[in-house]
């Protein structure tokens, strides 16, 4: 019994400091941790009451991806960006806003704020800082946001209860956002201070209810002191009560709409260098689907993310000629201090000719087996001329050439004509004939030294069949909206049931439940099949495409060999065109069913052309 209710451990606010006029220790007791750490004994609610100051200082990542853009910016283009001094009414910057093409912009890349972007259309800052108010749990979910759109795009749906409402809600269409606006409702029409208008906001944010009444009733006294009758300033108290549990602190999200501007603004008029400097944040911090995504966005802006490259690569994203290219310390096992010796060593001695010359040029103890064999599965010797499958079979010949070049430096000896270094040995014919990975192999190693795929992907294969079986990407799913609803991904979940199915670099169909929130998000599983078995089973119909007057009877009895060696129960259909562009969809009687596979779909346009093969799910 004495131990319950007792504190059982002390815990750091994250970024949680407390200011002084005079030493801590006479205002209160202090902790220190086993680390050393030195906390105060008090929490932070005590700490404010006592009279002291608690700032939360927050160190944010875009900051450094704000200074890196301007730094790529100048560097490749000796234009200097003086980010204090753009124009927040900026034409481009609000055209990206609106778009939704907020990918990498601070507190706007959601989904659901994309949407919400697409919807409301900001015209204006203030726009940006009300949104940000306004994507949050509690104004999403009481319908609060929904009605602010509205009224932004039908104004005359705003309304004010009260007219001496009109001046305070006139920026947010009548709406009560923020809690400066309770202060100043309560200010000018109640005639609190400003320190007593802070006293209701906190009430009202965390719900006090005693202080809550006591504060009811000095506002009701100071209304009617103002000459609002008491049937009036009960009703303004009731609804600025009902609002300032949603409401969020103006200042802090204009602060955050500033920052996420200059963001949009790099990205809308710097779109190469932005990316990079975001790609280059994400790699540092290990993120990898976060870097999936941003290459997939250059992908989509038309921008070439290059691969890795020991000639040509430096330790971060980088810049040139319009194309972004690979920053070696992204690949696993390649620590910042080899990539440092490698790109020092390119600027002093020139490029690496051959595999031979990298570990002839630079320290073996540096750029050892581990890293060597990272490079080349991550493709960043592919520029030397030889395959990836010949350059691995080599490490152990670099190895040892690099050790034998090392004994001739550290004993000063020359060789016969006066050379101090080996020539590189020959390289024996086997690993000359050698052929490439194949290419599931050759992805593999490549996902191992990246986390990713670059040069391909096991499901291009599937082309754009892919995108009518599957409703998300993983990346697309929105706590907001697609909780608890029916999804299809490719994404392993239950393992324990479908483990036949869950190996690794296996391809999988998945239909299930989105659940879940921040790091418990999850995939509740209700069916799952390999994912050629699902474009199998999921094909609705199989239309075949035939020019008029008609084809050969050869090439029809050939196709006719090829639908009866596939089938199954996915109708056949043929589209039937005339010279004139008229089109007749017509169900093959002949042949009931068909099997849809890869196969199959590759013999057909074989026989009658590309893109003459359309399998519908």
């Amino acid at each position: 019994m004495r131990l319950e209710g007792q504190k059982r451990h002390p815990s750091i606010h994250a970024a949680g400091i407390v200011i002084t006029p005079k030493p801590l220790v006479e205002f209160m007791p202090l902790y220190q941790s086993v680390k050393g750490e030195i906390t105060t004994q008090f929490p932070m609610q005590d700490i404010e009451a006592i009279g002291l100051l608690k700032m939360d200082l927050l160190g944010l990542r875009n900051l450094t991806v704000i200074k890196d853009t301007i730094e790529l910016v100048e560097k490749d283009t000796g234009k200097k960006v003086d980010i204090e001094d753009i124009s927040l009414d900026d034409e481009k910057t609000f055209e990206l806003f609106q778009a939704g093409n907020t990918d990498g912009v601070f507190q706007f890349e959601s989904a659901g704020m994309k949407d919400l972007l697409r919807n409301f259309k900001p015209e204006s800052f203030r726009d940006l800082i009300a949104m940000n108010a306004l994507y949050r749990p509690g104004p999403l979910k009481s319908g609060m946001t929904d009605e602010f759109v509205k009224r932004k795009n039908h104004p005359d749906r705003i309304t004010y209860e009260f007219p001496e409402l009109e001046p305070i809600l006139k920026e947010t269409k009548g709406i009560i956002v923020y809690q400066e606006q309770v202060m100043k409702i309560a200010t000018e029409l109640a005639g609190y201070s400003m320190a007593e208008a802070d006293i209701l906001r906190q009430a009202m944010g965390k719900k006090k209810t005693s202080v809550m009444k006591a504060q009811k009733q000095r506002f009701i006294k100071g209304a009617r002191e103002k000459g609002i009758t008491q049937a009036k300033a009960n009703k303004i108290f009731e609804q600025i009560k009902y609002f300032a549990g949603y409401g969020f602190n103006k200042s802090h999200s204009a602060a955050y709409a500033y920052l996420a501007f200059h963001t949009a603004y790099l990205k809308s008029h710097y779109p190469v260098h932005f990316l990079a400097a975001l790609l280059t944040s994400e790699a540092e911090r290990g993120d990898t689907p976060q870097v999936v995504k941003y290459i997939n966005e250059c992908k989509e802006m038309g921008i070439t993310v290059l691969p890795p490259d020991i000639n040509a690569s430096n330790l971060t994203f980088t810049v040139g000629q319009g194309n972004i290219r690979f920053g070696l310390s992204a690949i696993k096992n390649v620590g910042e201090g080899a990539v440092r010796a490698l790109v020092k060593t390119r600027k002093a001695k020139g490029g690496f000719a051959s595999p031979f010359d990298i570990v002839q040029k630079v320290d073996p103890k540096v750029v050892n087996r581990k890293v060597i064999e990272s490079l080349i599965k991550a493709g960043a010797l592919d520029s030397l001329g030889w395959k990836r499958s010949q350059l691995f079979h080599l490490v152990d010949q670099m190895i040892d050439y690099a050790h034998e070049s090392q004994k001739i430096r550290a004993s000063k000896q020359s060789l016969l004509f006066g050379h101090s270094q080996l020539d590189p040995p020959p390289v024996p014919l086997e690993i000359q004939a050698m052929q490439e990975w194949d290419e599931p192999l050759f992805l593999s190693y490549e996902k191992d030294a990246l986390g990713f795929y670059i040069t391909g992907h096991p499901l291009t294969q599937y082309g754009n069949g892919l995108r009518r079986l599957v409703s998300h990407s993983i990346g697309s799913l929105d706590e907001e909206k697609d909780f608890n609803r029916e999804i299809r991904v490719v994404f392993p979940d239950n393992y324990k049931v479908y483990y036949e199915f869950l190996r690794e670099d296996q391809l999988v169909w998945i239909k299930g439940k989105f659940l879940g929130e921040g790091e418990n998000r999850r995939v509740h599983l209700i069916q799952i099949m390999p994912l050629r078995e699902a474009f199998q089973k999921m094909a609705k119909r199989v239309v075949l495409k035939i020019f008029l007057p008609g084809i050969e009877e050869s090439v029809f009895k050939e196709l006719k060999s090829i639908l009866e060696g596939s089938r199954g129960d996915c109708p056949v259909f043929f589209e039937l065109e005339t010279p004139h562009s008229y089109r007749m969809l017509v169900q093959s009687v002949e042949f009931q069913g068909i099997k849809p596979s890869d196969d199959l779909k590759r013999k057909i346009e074989d026989l009658l052309g590309k893109d003459s093969v359309l399998i519908e799910y």
